[in-house]
């Protein structure tokens, strides 16, 4: 059985407004092949932590997930 390999980032919304809007994102995210889980920060509500499997996705289309929401992302803390 493989074992699965999984890396986190975080997604910020700067143009989230309401910041409630994170959580519809986040939820978009969440279902996206290869993501394990998108879970917006309590106090911060413009970011969302994303963990899913590289071998299945990339940042790179989770941020393209994003905009096809019609949110500006951008993945921080790398």
């Amino acid at each position: 059985m493989k074992e699965k390999t999984t890396t986190n980032i975080f997604v910020h919304l700067p143009d989230a407004k309401p910041a409630d809007m994170a959580y519809l994102v986040a939820d978009r995210i969440a279902g996206l092949a290869g993501v394990v889980g998108a879970a917006v920060n309590r106090k911060l509500r413009r970011l969302i932590s994303v963990q899913y499997d590289p071998r299945e996705t990339s940042g790179t289309e989770i941020i393209s997930a994003v905009r096809r929401v019609g949110f500006n992302g951008s993945i921080v803390g790398l």
